[in-house]
């Protein structure tokens, strides 16, 4: 089992964490990371922040560019010879945990942190549902806390420091400790036979999801035109110009757009006033064709009207016609 660690440990506590001309935090103020990465290793949190600083292994946020004090995950296998890899996940995947616990002896787990006042906090699950957790330098539940990411350390069992390098005596564990490891031990041993074969196919799959991961990666950097993946914050980097991109276009899209929609509203404006003089003109057409009509209607009783005067003009005429000889008959007479 890992060594319990307190960040707010007095040996180190007021050590600067990473540098910095702005730079204000220490081990004990925000080193969770980089104990819960000592305890995994065996060391001690100053000894992890002096190697760290060594390999430029802190960045800064934009916010604080001249305060490092910002866990380079991807320097960590530069400071430490003995991590063959280490991955970043930005969620939490208990089967995943399970097989790192296994093979590693324990995995950073990133947590909510509002329990102990901070948006984020950084633990070591150690399995039998436990975590050691700095900001306390205790062993507790890892149902303390939410899980909300983790990242896993492969260290090569197989790596022999040398005498210097070694941990001092204090971090060897007492007898009291290898009392309790043993039970520990007896405890969860018919719990491990069980759920070996298990974790086998677990660990396949965490093989394949590394492999993919990489070639993820590899995929990615060929879409940015990065020549290779060795380092993966370049990667970032032309993924964040990508965002930019992205986010420039939105702007630009945004603004065509705005543009578009004043279009359609002028052309419905038009078809609005099309639409009134359509209705007018149909109106003027209703009131036409009224009027035409109405001076048909006069037109035609003025024709009978006219008919009538011609056929009494015929029936007198017929009649001066047939009078007009008696006429002329008395005009004769003596």
């Amino acid at each position: 089992m890992p060594k319990t660690l307190s960040q707010r440990d007095p040996q180190w506590s007021n050590q600067r964490l990473g540098w910095g001309s702005t730079n204000t935090s220490t081990i004990g103020s925000h080193g969770c990371t980089i104990s819960s990465l000592a305890s995994l290793l065996n060391t001690t949190p100053d000894i992890v922040n002096k190697k760290l600083i060594e390999v430029k292994g802190y960045a800064s946020s934009k916010t604080t560019p001249n305060t490092f004090n910002l866990l380079w995950w991807t320097k960590i296998k530069e400071a430490f010879p003995q991590v063959k890899e280490v991955i970043r996940y930005y969620d939490y995947n208990n089967d995943i945990a399970i097989v790192e616990i296994e093979q590693n002896g324990g995995i950073l787990v990133e947590v909510d942190g509002s329990r102990i006042g901070a948006s984020r906090h950084w633990v070591l699950y150690i399995g039998n549902g436990q975590m050691m957790d700095p900001w306390f330098g205790t062993v507790k539940s890892t149902s303390y806390y939410k899980p909300v990411g983790m990242a896993s350390v492969d260290i090569d069992p197989n790596y022999s420091e040398s005498t210097e390098n070694e941990p001092s005596s204090d971090l060897k564990y007492t007898e009291e400790e290898m009392t309790a490891m043993r039970e520990e031990r007896d405890r969860n041993w018919q719990f491990y036979q069980e759920e070996k074969q298990a974790k086998e196919k677990l660990n396949d799959q965490l093989t394949e999801a590394k492999q993919t991961h990489q070639r993820f990666m590899e995929d990615l950097a060929k879409i940015i035109g990065e020549p290779c993946i060795a380092d993966e914050d370049n990667i970032k980097v032309n993924v964040r110009e990508l965002v930019r991109i992205r986010d420039n276009a939105e702007e630009v899209n945004k603004s065509l757009k705005k543009e578009l929609d004043e279009k359609k509203q002028t052309i419905s404006d038009y078809e609005d006033k099309f639409s009134k003089l359509k209705e007018e003109m149909k109106l003027m057409k209703e009131d036409y064709e009224k009027k035409l009509s109405t001076v048909e209607a006069k037109v035609d009783k003025e024709i009978e009207e006219l008919k009538k005067e011609k056929e009494q003009y015929q029936t007198i005429t017929r009649f001066y016609k047939w009078i007009e000889p008696l006429v002329n008959i008395f005009k004769r007479k003596p």
